[in-house]
């Protein structure tokens, strides 16, 4: 951080005293304002990009469009991997469990064995002639 002089902070930090609202709803804190007062404070008062040293400046509308299609997108796969992972995981439902192959869910049949045949299905018996 360099070094300043005393009338230098004086003078500028009765400036940024006297707009501070201004400089505090951009989030300019105090020493960033010493480093180029003038520009700062004409970037506040005219709705201007705030100088930057490294020349960064907010996005344009277009390249914020094209930044929330990406993090959306990014987390639209989050939420497919999420989902994929949870279906192809194996649920125990009981003695056959659940499971996923080639993006079906399959699950084993259940055979119920019939009773055997017991006796004959009619009751009661013809009498015989003869």
């Amino acid at each position: 951080m360099p070094i300043y002089r005393d009338e230098y902070l004086a003078y500028w930090g009765n400036v940024y005293i006297a707009n501070r609202a201004l400089l505090k709803e951009r989030g300019v804190l105090f020493e960033t304002f010493l480093i180029n007062p003038r520009a700062i404070l004409d970037a506040v008062a005219f709705c201007k990009p705030l100088p930057l040293t490294d020349d960064f400046y907010p996005l344009l509308p277009a390249q914020r469009a094209v930044q929330e299609r990406l993090i959306h997108a990014e987390l639209d796969q989050y939420e497919r991997d999420a989902l994929e992972h949870e279906l192809s995981a194996i649920t125990p439902t009981g003695a056959a469990p659940v499971r996923r192959a080639n993006g079906q869910l399959i699950e084993p049949l259940k055979h119920h064995a019939h009773p055997q045949k017991r006796g004959s299905r009619c009751q009661f018996k013809v009498p015989r002639c003869g």
